[in-house]
């Protein structure tokens, strides 16, 4: 079992993945939607493995 990681670590994988989305959807608009559901699909998937 990994360490749980500290509030730095979360924070800054956070501001990375929000860079990352905003660097796609101003280059690719028309990928916003993929983006959307490959969220949702994540975010499902996250709280199933949580429970």
């Amino acid at each position: 079992m990994s360490p749980v990681p500290d509030n730095r670590t979360a924070l800054s994988v956070a501001l990375f993945g929000s860079g990352l989305v905003v660097l796609v959807a101003v280059q690719a608009p028309a990928l916003i939607p993929a983006l959307s559901l490959g969220l949702a699909a994540w975010a499902a998937l996250y709280l199933y493995l949580r429970l």
